[in-house]
């Protein structure tokens, strides 16, 4: 822009508005475009961060990114991180992988909200229902995952464990813990609706085929309504409430496992 590049040159000696005035340019206009144009060599220090947390997460836009960023103690505007992803190449490396669906997962879409089986319990009874999910826990070098499953009405975590994936690894460790437990109380499996959401890991073969092969219901949450597990939503909400600062003060991972143990 030539009236910019004329209003900069020569505001140090006549004066700024003078500029303004003589090339009829509103100040905010002005102010509007110094930033627009602003050097993205100040940001320079952060390519290294940015370009770890695309490697580390390669289906991240720039919502979530930023959102990591926030994580790390960095806050930067979406818009200038747009401008550096697009100057910096970055968003060449992130190639969105859309997952086919399992079988399983197109016969709950089919199903629709008849997928979820607690939802229709006037009442539940001790041992009747398992609540599952995974939730993130953020440490100062980092992340892991946490699985876990609480039993409905006593509120117990009959099985849990962590992992730096969120994968069916996690969540079948979890699943197999919980069904030890009930077996050891003397509850029949059959009787047993273990309830989660519609995540991938969750609709895939290994998590339902571990559960079915006891015998246990299978109920999951309708897609984009968390409310539908009201125990897990409860649970990591309290446990990140209380625990929050306590967790990102840890340095490693063995110290976050050993404050969840």
């Amino acid at each position: 822009m030539v009236k910019m590049e004329l209003i900069k040159q020569h505001a140090g000696p006549y004066g700024l508005n003078r500029c303004l005035s003589v090339l009829g340019v509103a100040k905010s206009t002005y102010y509007y475009q110094l930033k627009k144009d602003e050097p993205l060599s100040k940001y320079e220090h952060l390519r290294a961060t940015i370009a770890k947390v695309i490697e580390d997460n390669p289906a991240y836009g720039y919502r979530r990114i930023k959102h990591e960023l926030l994580g790390l103690g960095i806050v930067l505007n979406h818009k200038p991180l747009r401008k550096l992803l697009k100057a910096w190449k970055l968003t060449l490396h992130r190639k969105i992988k859309h997952k086919a669906k399992s079988g399983i997962a197109q016969i709950l879409e089919g199903l629709g909200e008849r997928v979820n089986l607690v939802r229709s319990m006037e009442t539940i009874g001790l041992f009747e229902v398992v609540f599952s999910d995974i939730t993130e826990i953020r440490f100062a070098q980092g992340k892991i995952y946490l699985g876990a499953s609480l039993e409905a009405v006593s509120k117990r975590l009959i099985g849990y464990s962590v992992s730096r994936s969120p994968d069916s690894g996690l969540v079948v460790g979890v699943c197999r813990q919980a069904k030890a437990y009930l077996k050891k109380m003397g509850v029949n499996l059959s009787g047993v609706i273990f309830h989660q959401d519609q995540g991938s890991v969750y609709t895939g073969y290994e998590y339902v085929g571990e559960l079915v092969k006891g015998g246990v219901k299978v109920s999951y949450s309708r897609v984009g309504t968390p409310s539908d597990n009201p125990g897990m939503e409860s649970f990591f909400g309290r446990l990140k409430d209380e625990w929050a600062d306590v967790f990102a003060a840890a340095q490693t991972e063995s110290e976050v496992i050993e404050l969840i143990n």
